[in-house]
């Protein structure tokens, strides 16, 4: 049961707000991203949201034990400052009261990436091409295999469901924004498999970490990139057209891939064969 609060102790020197929760004083700078909301509560008397703006204002030091930090409207991870795009998107989810989990699973993942280009790309791309991030930061794709189950390209790597697929070395790439190239696996959106698919080809729904992209492509509107790296999580159903989780529609599509598994893909069945699955 939730203690209703009655009254926050404060004060205001113009610039700075000092509170007084939890045993503790808070001060809150003009320039920090939740400080309008917490004097609106204020005037409005809504004490339990002031005490909640403060708890999100220190969520994600708490959430990424100590990783990731925010201070005024900037993210520090291990107490560099990041400038990123999903940073962006860190900070207006965490105002608007959506989860933002998912989205520091990617970013620490993303900066893994040894490749500044991919870094600073990854998520423009991501968020621009309707590619899902699941709960664990990881991207969800599409690829086109043959109806036998191996890949397009070679014909000799079998994607079942389960498999992780992998190069032997991650390539250094030349021809970064090409979208044709010989070096990494090919994955996209709905837009790339509508204009690659054969008839009696499969679509297999993937799990790319961020850390093995290897390519964005630049001239190619098909919304595919290249990676050294996947995982084969399961079998398109329908169409993968709207994200698990998108700020546009203020979260009520959620991180946890189990809510909209039984609309993607079928899943195998301890007999090794594909059953759907049903949404948790």
């Amino acid at each position: 049961m939730t203690t209703k609060i009655n009254y926050v102790p404060w004060s205001s020197t113009g610039s700075t707000l000092t509170l007084f929760v939890g045993n503790r004083t808070h001060s809150i700078h003009n320039s920090d991203i939740l400080y309008l909301q917490i004097i609106q509560a204020l005037r409005e008397k809504r004490y339990g949201d002031v005490v909640q703006f403060i708890d999100k204002s220190s969520c994600i030091k708490s959430l990424s034990k100590g990783r990731f930090e925010i201070k005024g409207c900037e993210v520090f991870y291990k107490g560099k400052v990041v400038h990123n795009y999903v940073c962006n998107k860190i900070i207006e989810c965490l105002q608007q009261g959506l989860p933002i989990e998912p989205l520091l699973a990617f970013l620490e993942k993303l900066l893994k990436n040894p490749d500044q280009r991919c870094i600073e790309a990854a998520y423009q791309f991501v968020s621009s091409e309707n590619l899902p991030i699941d709960q664990n930061g990881n991207i969800l794709a599409l690829k086109c295999v043959q109806s036998n189950w191996m890949d397009r390209f070679s014909g000799q790597i079998k994607n079942k469901v389960g498999a992780i697929i992998k190069m032997r070395n991650r390539p250094k790439i030349k021809d970064y924004g090409v979208a044709c190239s010989s070096a990494g696996f090919h994955l996209g959106n709905q837009n790339y498999i509508n204009g690659f698919k054969n008839d009696g080809d499969n679509v297999i729904v993937v799990s790319a970490d961020p850390q093995d992209i290897i390519s964005l492509p630049s001239d190619s509107n098909e919304g595919k990139m290249r990676v050294c790296r996947y995982r084969v999580v399961g079998i398109q159903q329908d169409k993968l057209n709207k994200p698990i989780y998108s700020i546009q529609n203020r979260g009520k599509s959620t991180s946890k891939i189990q809510a909209l598994a039984s609309t993607l893909y079928n899943l195998r069945d301890k007999f090794g064969r594909f059953k759907k699955s049903k949404a948790k």
